[in-house]
């Protein structure tokens, strides 16, 4: 290359020296017969001179060369040297490149093996969950059938209970009806028995009011004779006592409201059948009260149950009634005195 060039230009230079100091050499050879003149002596000097200093550039010349040739063949051996290093580092770049791509590939190996496995595992996972799910599903399947055969079943034990009920009910509601209709006609028997017998009780009663009549004028009306206590009045205070000790545990004049069925009970021997059908007939006419039944006589006591829908204070209305004549509000019942009545003995 370029330390080529340096070294062929020296070469020229110093080969250019040699040749102008040779001339020079064989312009001084003069022959022996020519005699020298003093303008030839100082050519001779003058060319001394210049062959001195035409051998001091040869030298310099030379001694450039060599230093040329020298830094030429150093500049070669550089290169040489480098070229060498270049040849090893682009041999060990290649070993290097070779090596990297062989690792390279055996990465790419490794990493498509790895990729691969990843590849199958989660293939293997996602076969195992579509497997789990799909049990899940069959399982699940399987308990909603189930749920559903248990829920029609109990659909079906419900309206099979449902129909025994209603068929209960419809029997014991009939069984209900069947009872009210015979007692109604019992309590019409009766009631009907009580107006014969108190048709005939006026009668007699009547009649003994006028036998007392003529045989004691002068008696005053209602007064027993002799100041002595008939026997039915005995009765009656025997009624007066049980009377006093229900007032006394119902808290008199207390007023409790009520709703629904209502137990009434007439004291034994306050009332006769008529006064059981008047009491009878004012109750009905009380807005919201509806007469249930009648059960009882006048010698064991009357009971009558009543109904109402709404929350009534029914011993309050019972006290404004004429018929009426004590009401004692109790938790189970309400006891009621009628007004007395006016006994007659008979002559």
């Amino acid at each position: 290359g370029e330390a080529a060039k340096k070294q062929k230009e020296t070469a020229r230079i110093a080969d250019k020296a040699g040749r102008k100091v040779a001339g020079t050499s064989r312009q001084e050879i003069v022959p022996p017969e020519i005699q020298p003149s003093r303008q030839t002596r100082g050519n001779e000097k003058r060319i001394k001179l210049e062959a001195d200093e035409a051998a001091k550039k040869q030298k310099q010349a030379e001694r450039l060369a060599a230093e040329a040739e020298r830094k030429a063949a150093l500049v070669a051996e550089h290169e040489a040297a480098m070229a060498r290093i270049n040849t090893i580092k682009a041999a060990a770049q290649k070993a290097l490149d070779e090596k990297r791509m062989k690792l390279e590939a055996e990465e790419a190996v490794k990493k498509q093996k790895a990729d691969a496995l990843i590849a199958a595992e989660s293939e293997r996972k996602a076969a195992k969950a579509a497997e789990q799910e799909a049990g899940l599903a069959r399982i699940k399947a399987q308990k909603a059938a189930e749920q559903e055969v248990m829920d029609n079943k109990k659909l079906a034990a419900q309206k099979l209970a449902d129909e025994k009920r209603i068929k209960l009910e419809a029997e014991e509601a009939a069984k209900k009806q069947k009872e009210a209709a015979r007692l109604a006609a019992d309590e019409e028997r009766k009631a009907f028995k009580a107006a014969k017998a108190t048709e005939h009780e006026s009668a007699q009663a009547k009649i003994r009011a006028q036998k007392l009549e003529a045989a004691v004028p002068t008696l005053a009306k209602g007064d027993p004779p002799g100041g002595k206590p008939l026997p039915n009045e005995e009765e009656k205070n025997a009624v007066d006592a049980v009377t006093a000790s229900a007032v006394k545990q119902g808290k008199k004049g207390a007023s409790v409201n009520r709703e629904g069925m209502i137990k009434l009970n007439i004291l034994n021997g306050s009332s006769d059948a008529t006064h059981v059908a008047t009491f009878e007939k004012s109750l009905r006419e009380i807005p919201g009260i509806k007469v249930i039944m009648i059960s009882g006589d006048n010698k064991e006591g009357v009971q009558i149950i009543v109904s109402s829908e709404d929350s009534v204070a029914l011993s309050e209305i019972l006290r404004q009634m004429p018929i009426v004549k004590e009401v004692a509000d109790r938790q189970s019942d309400i006891m009621i005195r009628l007004q007395p009545l006016t006994v007659f003995k008979e002559l």
